[in-house]
């Protein structure tokens, strides 16, 4: 197993890239990985990120081309809110008396809410150990395209434990069983570092070292007919030619989050995003233009609003429960 161990995400992200970038030899061995006509492959790579930080200034946009759709698209696929919501007044009950929980571990599996998703995102656990400060989250993947599509789900993690715990202070561990990266769609790095320095510098490989090389002549040389088919290729393309007139939109890290429904009261069941920002709108609408302030349902100790009721659940045994938004088979 390959372990890459940082301490921020985008510097896991950039350390992946690069090692498939240069291909490092123990990365792509016999067994270990293999390159697949303009694809590198990787098995079995853990990635331990010690501070689940995003970089608020990380532009998605302007790096691969991303509009908000992307981001919408992987919340109303891949999560739904009402078993988010389940697990949040779950761990948090237990983050209240951190003393006697000093442990737990609590699974969870994503969502496929399209119905046609390849399920890249398997599931993970939400975990407190023993003698360590901040809780961990870990994040088991089928396959992960490395150069664009791993960031984005790296910051879906992350705004994840944001949106459990309240606060962005644990740590992140990715299982990923297959990791790979297209040669063309690779070059986007040329967004963030020169490619050809960093070849220079890092690879040993010459048959490396010139086919990434000759490979972004080729783009930054081209016309758009050679790419336009090719859809990964051609996002590289328009990315990186600016010379031709295509133009990004911003699209900042810190621009991207879950949500925030604290206050707005939403039916017993309601797991899309869509549909609750929907209410939101309308609700604040309605109160804004009369003048309203609408009590919520109390409950607990504290006295804390909450917005859905959820049914009971067995203290004893959380050290092993599930949420799944799946029914019992």
């Amino acid at each position: 197993m390959n372990i890459v161990k940082s301490k921020n995400p985008i510097e896991a992200w950039e350390k992946i890239l690069e090692n498939f970038l240069i291909k490092k030899p123990d990365w792509f061995c016999e067994g270990v990985g293999y390159n697949l006509t303009d694809s590198l492959f990787t098995y079995d790579l853990m990635v331990e990120i010690a501070d689940a930080k995003f970089d608020p200034d990380f532009d998605f946009g302007k790096m691969f081309g991303y509009t908000m759709t992307k981001w919408t698209g992987l919340i109303t696929n891949y999560l739904d809110l009402d078993v988010l919501d389940q697990a949040k007044l779950m761990i948090r009950k237990l983050e209240e008396n951190k003393t006697v929980n000093r442990n737990y571990h609590i699974g969870f599996h994503f969502a496929d809410n399209h119905g046609s998703g390849k399920g890249c995102l398997v599931g993970g656990i939400f975990s407190r150990k023993i003698g360590v400060e901040n809780p961990e989250i870990t994040v088991i993947l089928r396959s992960s395209e490395i150069v664009t599509r791993l960031p984005i789900d790296i910051l879906l993690f992350c705004r994840m434990g944001q949106y459990i715990y309240g606060h962005d202070n644990f740590s992140l561990k990715l299982v990923i069983k297959a990791a790979w990266a297209n040669d063309t769609t690779i070059l986007l790095y040329q967004n963030r570092k020169d490619i050809k320095e960093l070849l220079k510098e890092n690879c040993t490989d010459e048959v490396r070292r010139k086919k990434i090389r000759k490979s972004l002549k080729k783009l930054m040389t081209s016309d758009e007919a050679g790419y336009k088919t090719y859809g990964n290729s051609f996002r590289a393309f328009k990315v990186l030619r600016k010379d031709l007139g295509y133009k990004q939109k911003s699209m900042l890290a810190s621009a991207l989050e879950i949500g925030d429904w604290d206050g707005i009261p939403l039916p017993e069941v309601c797991p899309s995003i869509l549909k609750r920002n929907m209410i939101k709108k309308t609700y604040l609408k309605f109160t804004e233009k009369y003048g309203l302030k609408l009590k919520l349902e109390e409950s607990g100790e504290k006295k804390r609003k909450k917005l859905i009721s959820f049914s009971s659940s067995e203290e004893d045994d959380m050290d092993d429960s599930e949420l799944t938004p799946e029914t019992d088979e």
